[in-house]
């Protein structure tokens, strides 16, 4: 059974795959119809999200998170956040104050990052 501390591990994974370009990590946690809905509007499929951090044009560099929840629902998992994320794009460093959700299914082969989203805080 997943607990809450767990889940928290989980999106503390899928943030140090995005920093450390691990992408055959990502391809496991990150389910196949799974999405990401970014700050600015635009929504990424796996395949999309696995080409963005491939390329590099946009590097996460560090996270410093203010405010973290997991609830756990069955085979339904959420995980609300908040943080400072610094980021490298194109070459020029950027921090940014982010929300974040990210729903996890459970399947056969273990949690599932199913959707992420993104908010730009003020």
């Amino acid at each position: 059974m997943l607990t809450e501390s767990n889940l928290l591990d989980l999106t503390r994974k899928k943030f140090e795959i995005w920093e450390t370009l691990n992408l055959d990590h990502l391809t496991h946690i990150f389910d196949d119809n799974g999405l990401m809905f970014n700050s600015h509007g635009k929504v990424n499929t796996k395949e999309e999200l696995i080409e963005k951090i491939r390329s590099e044009e946009c590097v996460l560099k560090e996270i410093d998170f203010q405010n973290t929840i997991a609830r756990v629902y069955g085979t339904s998992a959420v995980v609300q956040g908040e943080g400072a994320f610094t980021f490298s794009v194109k070459g020029q460093m950027e921090s940014k104050n982010m929300n974040f959700l990210d729903v996890w299914i459970e399947r056969e082969e273990g949690w599932k990052l199913v959707s992420t989203h993104y908010n730009q805080t003020t």
